[in-house]
Order: C-alpha cells, then sequence, then structure tokens
C-alpha cells in the first residue's frame, strides 16, 4: 500500500488526482480485458475506451512537463 501512496505522489510530496485517475483507468481497462478472456474467450476492446486511456495518459504526460518547465521557469 505504501508503494501505490509513493506512486500517487509527485516529486513535492502533494498527491496527483491526474496520476489517480490515469491509475483507476488503467486498472479498470485490465479487469476489463480479464473479465471477457475469462468469460466470453476474447477481448475486442471498444474505440471509447481506447481514446479514453490515450487522453488521459497523453494529458497527464503534458501536465508533468508542463509542471517541469514552470518549476524550471520560477527558479
Amino acid at each position: 500500500m505504501k508503494k501505490i501512496l509513493e506512486f500517487l505522489q509527485e516529486q513535492n510530496g502533494q498527491f496527483s488526482s491526474a496520476r489517480l485517475l490515469a491509475f483507476l483507468i488503467t486498472i479498470s481497462i485490465v479487469v476489463d480485458y480479464m473479465h471477457a478472456v475469462f468469460t466470453i474467450g476474447g477481448w475486442h476492446p471498444d474505440l471509447n475506451l481506447i481514446l479514453i486511456l490515450l487522453v488521459v495518459v497523453t494529458g497527464k504526460t503534458i501536465q508533468k512537463f508542463g509542471e517541469v518547465k514552470s518549476n524550471e521557469n520560477a527558479n
């Protein structure tokens, strides 16, 4: 549990809601995949599901680079 809490914290020690959102969506997709494989024998992901994952992960990546740039400009 401690490792998960460390993963959800930014470098300044504050918790990141963007990381939590990305983590929860990723876990949800993995659970959906496992459920489909064990119940119907295959997984055919919906385009909307893939787009949601890509948007969240891309948004978090852009946010992280934006934070790094603003921290460099503040120093």
